[in-house]
């Protein structure tokens, strides 16, 4: 009987063993699978962090350009205003050669008139 008995520990050791190295190898597993995982986090932690230089990048980029588009539209609206004062001169020149021209074509009126006056 202490035999059968010895047998049943020896078995019940043995399945307990084979138990044991069935979860040691799980636990391997299991760890490279964790250490896989991590190495994925890592990288994609690395490349959040190299979206987010880019963004901060194209961030100020947009900046730098916003501000030239101002810095543009505000010389636009002074080569306009400018623009806007130069047609206004040359109207009013415009105005005074037409004005000048009418009393050019008096004078000579005058002058013909005068010089048909004097002729006679």
């Amino acid at each position: 009987m202490f035999h059968v008995k010895h047998f049943f520990y020896f078995i019940q050791i043995r399945t307990f063993k084979s138990e044991l190295s069935n979860q040691n190898f799980q636990i391997r597993t299991f760890k490279s699978e964790l250490s896989n995982q991590n190495s994925q986090i890592r990288t994609f932690k690395s490349e959040l962090s190299n979206q987010n230089s880019q963004i901060r990048t194209l961030k100020s980029e947009l900046s730098n350009q916003n501000s030239q588009i101002r810095t543009l539209k505000s010389e636009l609206s002074n080569q306009n205003s400018q623009i806007r004062t130069l047609k206004s001169e040359l109207s009013n020149q415009n105005s005074q050669i037409r004005t000048f021209k009418s009393e050019l074509s008096n004078q000579n009126f005058q002058t013909r008139t005068f010089k048909l006056e004097l002729s006679n």
